[in-house]
């Protein structure tokens, strides 16, 4: 169809949309498509393991989360402590009785200790097979690791979003924050996204933290929320894990070379590519979304 300013403009042919107009920057297929936002996300955590793993190190895409604690804590009681779509209540109420429970495994062997353990299961939620079967409890997309220190690597494990800030819901407010002269950054899809993160996540890094100061992890783990906009800006926690992929290749790389490349070129050329792998990441998946408009099915990413 043609606008009332010669512009030309497609109408979604999927009736339950009501002949809605599609937005050329295919935000209207993440609505149409339910399964694209997770295709998105692949595609941006494929690119990132491809570079890490250049770097020297190693990456693992939805690590267990029993792992982050040390095997310490069940897994049927993570998925009920933890099952994700909680409250801000909610979660730090399961944050509270998840220490509690991380106390308690950690006493010495005694009649006392089981009858703490079981005073607080009384409390702990209670799960059928299939739940604990399916294993409900919340992950992180990434875990990477360096092969350093030797007796307890460094690990960074991520939870990255993409906001769209292209959307009907974004779009009015984030006009207005651009015309008042603010940074891209500080507006509400990156605000939103950052604080969702921290209040899925704030109680499990608090216990893994609690087990570090208790020496009872054999790696050190660190955490990060990379937010990476369709428009391509990246929030100071996706800044800094460019950085972490770099000071990783520049420790574990060998820059003995013949080819007379000076080793500041090499380091620099390294820190672009991991820059690159997180902007084609999601260019390739705005792509996607972009070329899903319209169809009822969404081809598979390559």
């Amino acid at each position: 169809m043609q606008l009332d300013c010669k512009c030309e403009a497609q109408k979604c042919p999927d009736v339950k949309c009501g002949g809605i107009l599609i937005d050329p920057a295919g935000n209207h297929a993440l609505m149409c498509h339910p399964g694209l936002p997770a295709k998105k996300a692949t595609l941006l955590e494929r690119a990132l393991e491809r570079v890490f793993r250049k770097s020297g190190g190693r990456s693992e895409r939805q690590p267990v989360t029993a792992k982050l604690l040390g095997e310490l804590v069940p897994k049927e009681d993570l998925a009920a402590l933890f099952p994700g779509g909680q409250s801000l209540e909610e979660s730090k109420k399961s944050g509270e009785l998840a220490l509690e429970l991380v106390d308690a495994l950690l006493m010495a062997p005694s009649v006392t200790k089981d009858s703490v353990l079981d005073e607080i299961h009384e409390r702990i939620p209670k799960l059928d097979e299939g739940q604990i079967e399916y294993n409900n409890t919340i992950r992180f997309d990434l875990c990477l690791s360096a092969p350093f220190p030797f007796d307890s690597p460094q690990q960074l494990w991520i939870d990255h979003g993409i906001v769209h800030e292209t959307s009907e819901s974004y779009q009015e407010s984030m006009v207005q924050h651009l015309e008042s002269g603010l940074a891209a950054l500080s507006g509400e899809p990156f605000r939103r996204m950052e604080s969702s993160k921290d209040r899925r996540f704030k109680s499990l890094i608090n216990i893994a933290k609690h087990l570090q100061k208790q020496r009872l992890l054999d790696f050190q783990p660190s955490f990060l929320f990379p937010v990476v906009s369709a428009l391509g800006y990246l929030n100071a926690d996706a800044q800094n894990l460019t950085k972490f992929m770099s000071m990783v290749f520049n420790r574990t790389m060998d820059f003995s070379r013949d080819d007379g490349i000076a080793l500041g070129v090499i380091k620099a050329r390294f820190k672009k590519e991991v820059r690159n792998a997180l902007c084609f990441g999601v260019l390739r998946g705005n792509a996607l979304a972009m070329g899903a408009v319209g169809r009822p099915f969404v081809s598979r990413p390559g």
